[in-house]
């Protein structure tokens, strides 16, 4: 290599991009400056420490540790992406702008690919970036023209080096052969997102190319034309030779893709994500319509949360006399056909305290112990009558009939709408202690028999119900393939169980969840069924756990146990602000510090490994919440008590007791005795 060409990559490096280009600009090889040598030398290593292009954000003269870059345009260039790339037929217009004076406009005349390079690129030798966060806002013009596939609208990479010679991926031919491993984000007219990964052969494993991942969760929306799209993704790579990375990815706000099982890298450690590619591909046309625009760009390390600072420029307007307001600078009226809008970003003169931007999500408090409903009805006595009860299962018809009466049974099963294995079920004299009433519902089987269910509709539907009831399991009992008090909607609403394991609901037509004693673990955990549930290995759909990797509440054979648990439906449909929780003998379960039972937007912390939660109070992120529904008429419509194929061996019985079934529209608690 030359010695001019040493010194103009020391340049870039070094200078501000203005002073470079000058430079530069003054000859087109090394002979025009070769006296000018030692001066540009002397020059660069003076300026070295004030300036560089990609270290630091133009106008952001103290950036947090965490922001990587913030671009809103408002300096009208260019200078925080390099010019290795095509500027193209991009433009800095001041209409349309989400916030400000100026914002970008991509034509699909001829399309921009502009790069910013950041963390352990060879060009910057900062420290490696494993974890980031992008967000941007998009204005698809009026009259955008979608191709039939999708357009892709950024590209994050991670480059090695330009001779890296990573050509092959999946046998095939690769793109992009500086990069070990990329992914695009893309979007379709219908307003759902995918994401387009491709890893090189040998990289510990065999590669990929444009391996897909699509929505997974939440509805579609179309992207509405001529109004500002809000998105936003998160990437964090995986551990190597693991397969955990994460990709998340939101639009306006709602989570649409969730994925925590990705193998962005094999076992590749050299360089991490470093190379920001913004591209404007796909689009079939070069009509006049065809163009987007680009605004407040975002990028941060590790995960987006309230703790993390915002850069953020502050705009200054004069005001004018309403007669002279030019008819852009008016605020445009919302449109009735809007979704809704969305949030402006906060405004500061450089970093704006985490607290100001937004403030840490609280965890609601729960209460505990004998301070719900059973401690106004000393042994549940009279407890059906209290109002916020909607339904109460004692199996105690009073002293009419005696427990081997069929009749008692029979108005026990009428209070239900399906009751399936009729022949394992008897009445027992055992009931728990405190209790007003002497009778329980007991569960015989033996080898090779079915299990047995009590199921009914919970009509007219709710958004949030507490059940309680008390379980006692014979000390000899076997396992049981699944057990408990599930709780759940149907749209509509039937009569009977339905099935649909393996396969994750879509929003519209069902979820389950309930508290499970997990078969020969003996210990109680979370069996969840909902649209935002993640994939197994297998890539189905089985129920969700939600306390693996570490201790949980333990079953106690030979004793009676007060399982509670509570739904909250998400309200608006949109959002992800659903609850659930779960009591053993009126305690919510604590782990490493933190409470592990109780799931809503923000908390606990932990993280997604696979198709499982695992609650962590060490990690940077948090339980995301649940969209239960995305439809109004999905609603908290049934309860189902059930005990699924026990296995008993052969000669040996498993016996299972059941009472004080209470259903409420507030914590209920354990039975209350004075």
């Amino acid at each position: 290599m030359s010695l001019w060409l040493c010194v103009r990559f020391w340049l870039r490096l070094c200078l501000p991009c203005e002073t470079f280009v000058a430079l530069v600009s003054l000859g087109a090889g090394p002979k025009p400056l070769n006296h000018a040598l030692p001066l540009i030398i002397f020059l660069s290593i003076l300026l070295t420490p004030l300036h560089s292009c990609n270290a630091k954000n133009e106008a952001s003269p103290d950036p947090a540790d965490n922001v990587i870059l913030y671009e809103n345009w408002e300096n009208k260039n260019f200078k925080n992406w390099d010019d290795d790339f095509r500027q193209g037929d991009t433009t800095i217009e001041s209409d349309p702008v989400y916030e400000g004076k100026y914002a970008i406009k991509q034509r699909a005349s001829n399309p921009a690919s502009l790069v910013h390079f950041f963390g352990d690129h060879q060009g910057v030798n900062k420290k490696a970036v494993d974890d980031l966060t992008l967000e941007s806002y998009l204005f698809f013009a009026p009259g955008f023209k979608w191709p039939s596939g999708e357009i892709t609208l950024w590209t994050m990479a991670c480059f090695e080096g330009w001779s890296a010679g990573y050509n092959k991926a999946k046998g095939g031919g690769k793109p992009l052969t500086w990069a070990p491993y990329y992914i695009m984000l893309a979007l379709k007219e219908s307003g759902a997102p995918v994401a387009f990964l491709t890893r090189a052969d040998d990289l510990g494993g065999p590669g990929e190319l444009y391996k897909k991942y699509g929505q997974n969760i939440g509805e579609t929306h179309s992207i509405e034309l001529g109004s500002w799209t809000k998105l936003k993704f998160r990437l964090k790579l995986n551990a190597p030779g693991k397969v955990d990375g994460i990709f998340q990815l939101w639009l306006n706000d709602d989570l649409k893709c969730n994925y925590s099982n990705i193998d962005f890298r094999g076992s590749y450690e050299k360089f991490g994500w470093n190379h920001l590619m913004m591209s404007f591909l796909g689009s079939p046309s070069k009509a006049e319509s065809q163009w987007i625009g680009r605004e407040n760009i975002l990028l941060t390390k590790g995960e987006a949360t309230s703790a993390v600072p915002m850069v953020r420029k502050k705009i200054v307007k004069k005001s004018l006399p309403p007669e002279t307001v030019a008819k852009s600078d008016q605020p445009q009226p919302v449109q009735s056909n809007e979704k809704r809008s969305i949030p402006k970003p906060p405004t500061g003169l450089s970093i704006v305290p985490a607290s100001s931007v937004r403030h840490p999500i609280t965890v609601p408090s729960l209460p505990e112990g004998n301070s719900g409903l059973a401690a106004k009805y000393p042994g549940d006595k009279g407890i059906e009558k209290d109002p916020n009860v909607t339904f109460v299962e004692k199996f105690d018809d009073g002293p009419g009939y005696e427990i081997s009466d069929p009749v008692a049974l029979q108005l026990i099963f009428s209070r239900w709408d399906t009751v399936k294995g009729k022949e394992v079920m008897s009445l027992s004299n055992e009931a728990p202690e405190g209790s007003s009433d002497n009778r329980s519902l007991l569960m015989t089987h033996e080898h090779a028999q079915e299990g047995g269910y009590l199921y009914r509709r919970l009509l007219p539907g709710h958004d949030k119900i507490f059940v309680r009831y008390y379980v006692k399991f014979d000390t000899e009992c076997a396992p049981v393939g699944h057990f408990g008090a599930a709780i759940g909607g149907y749209n509509p609403p039937t009569v009977w169980p339905q099935g649909g394991a393996g396969s994750r609901p879509t929003g519209k037509d069902r979820f389950t969840t309930g508290v499970e004693s997990y078969g020969d673990k003996w210990a109680w955990d979370f069996y969840t069924y909902w649209q935002g549930m993640h994939a197994h290995g297998d890539g189905k759909y089985w129920g969700t756990t939600f306390l693996v990797y570490g201790p949980k509440p333990p079953v106690e054979k030979g004793k009676w146990i007060c399982v509670e648990t509570m739904v909250k439906m998400n309200n608006p449909i949109t959002s992800s602000n659903g609850l659930q929780a779960f009591w053993i003998d009126g305690r919510l379960f604590r782990r490493d510090g933190q409470i592990a039972s109780y799931f809503g937007p923000g908390f606990p912390k932990g993280e997604w490994t696979g198709g499982w939660w695992k609650p962590d109070p060490n990690s940077v992120s948090t339980f995301e919440g649940f969209q239960w529904r995305s439809v109004e008429d999905l609603t908290i419509n049934f309860l189902w008590m059930q005990a699924y194929q026990p296995k008993t061996p052969e000669g040996a019985t498993s016996k299972i007791w059941i009472d004080s079934i209470v259903v409420a529209k507030e914590y209920i608690g354990p039975i209350f005795s004075p």
